[in-house]
């Protein structure tokens, strides 16, 4: 597996929310699978790109977020609500 298609299968389509840039035809995602590889172009690693699209988009774009107290929090939650 390339490293483009590894870090959009780990980017959330915000307009389809169920399916990752990988996955998803949306024009958003479309967008975000050219700056990837503008990105990787450029230089940027993954945790770099990483970077970038958490400071433009949050955390929640990530599939696989990093763990901190706002990701455990969240988790904790959404587990919550649905153990109800």
């Amino acid at each position: 597996e390339d490293l483009q298609s590894k870090i959009t299968k780990n980017l959330r389509c915000l307009i389809c929310q169920c399916q990752s840039v990988y996955e998803s035809d949306s024009r958003f995602a479309n967008s975000l699978k050219i700056v990837v590889k503008k990105k990787l172009k450029e230089g940027f690693n993954e945790k770099q790109i990483y970077d970038y699209f958490k400071n433009n988009y949050g955390e929640w774009i990530l599939y696989d977020p990093e763990f901190n107290k706002n990701t455990y929090l969240r988790s904790t939650f959404f587990k919550n609500i649905s153990a109800n």
